[in-house]
């Protein structure tokens, strides 16, 4: 399978490079570039001194020289670049492991710094911006395609293929990217852009990034297939005409099985609450008060599009899912 198909940082961050029709930085600068202040610290020095790796704060330390960070001699450096990057192997066990710890680092900064994660958002929407209308649109279809490309490996191969990732990461990496492309808007683009390079970056820990941030379907909405594969979600996702939405949960005795709320102010778990009835609305949240409406007018696919207030899902289309599977289980 070719390399340029493989869900690594170089190859992701080269996208659009190639939209703007230039050569990709070298990593040190494109790790600073899409992720500030989380790999690299820029330092005043001498010309050409040699990057250095700071165990304690686990950043690579570099003065820039003509313009670009410069790494010089150093082979470790070099190698913990390799690997964060996706351009490394071989059995470095210390520097795959320092890249290791550098990427849970990362993935705790972006879960528990929220302004960190609007911080990403602005830096792709200002390199997505710069872009004029033919070179945009060549960058989303490069995005699409590579984003196709990578969905249909996961029916190729074997799991040590995946360079090594979890399947469920890596198919949730690959779905978000999807989803958030198929707005086609700027919005959309950024976040598709964004969801590619912190799964990229990040690997495996970039798990935690999509738990937070998840936009996968709640139960209501899954697809009538036995099967959840992710070329079988992607199908639902582009062509919802040809299923017929489902409910799975055996919460029957509440009006709204299965869907889960929290409050519009605090973000407190609704459901949690002492005496929480979805019966009865609008509930005053016990955490801090606060009236929230109850009902299916107010679900969303995710909790992205709910703190968004956009995209709420089809209320008939969930009443008609839940009815299906009250008469299902009566028989």
């Amino acid at each position: 399978m070719e390399k340029s198909c493989e869900l690594r940082f170089g190859n992701t961050a080269a996208l659009l490079f190639y939209a703007l029709g230039e050569k990709p930085f070298r990593q040190l600068d494109l790790l600073d570039m899409f992720f500030p202040y989380l790999f690299v610290v820029e330092v005043e020095g001498k010309e050409k001194q040699e990057a250095e790796f700071d165990d304690v704060e686990l950043r690579i330390k570099a003065i820039r020289y003509h313009d670009s960070l410069y790494v010089g001699s150093s082979r470790r450096v070099s190698q913990i670049l390799g690997r964060l990057c996706g351009t490394a192997r071989g059995n470095q066990e210390k520097e795959r492991r320092t890249a290791q710890l550098m990427q849970k680092q990362a993935a705790s900064v972006i879960c528990s710094t929220a302004d960190y994660m609007l911080l990403l958002q602005e830096i792709i929407r200002k390199y997505l911006e710069v872009l004029d209308d033919e070179q945009l649109a060549v960058f989303v279809y490069l995005l699409s395609s590579f984003l196709f490309r990578l969905s249909e490996r996961t029916e190729e191969c074997d799991e040590d293929i995946l360079f090594p990732l979890d399947r469920e990461v890596f198919e949730g990496i690959v779905y978000n990217g999807l989803k958030q492309l198929q707005r086609d808007q700027m919005e959309g683009y950024v976040n598709a852009y964004l969801w590619l390079l912190i799964g990229s970056l990040l690997r495996n820990e970039s798990g935690r990034v999509l738990r937070l941030y998840d936009s996968s379907f709640i139960n209501v909405n899954r697809t009538p297939s036995e099967s959840d594969t992710l070329q079988d979600r992607l199908n639902y996702l582009f062509h919802p005409e040809e299923y017929e939405s489902v409910y799975y949960g055996d919460e029957l005795d509440r009006r709204l099985p299965g869907i889960e709320f929290y409050c519009d102010k605090c973000g407190a778990h609704l459901n949690e609450q002492a005496g929480f009835d979805d019966h009865t609305t609008p509930w005053k949240c016990t955490a801090c008060g606060y009236e929230n409406e109850i009902s299916e007018y107010v679900i969303y696919e995710s909790q992205e599009d709910r703190r968004m207030g956009k995209n709420p899902l089809d209320p008939d289309d969930i009443m008609k899912a839940i009815a299906r599977r009250r008469e299902e289980v009566e028989k």
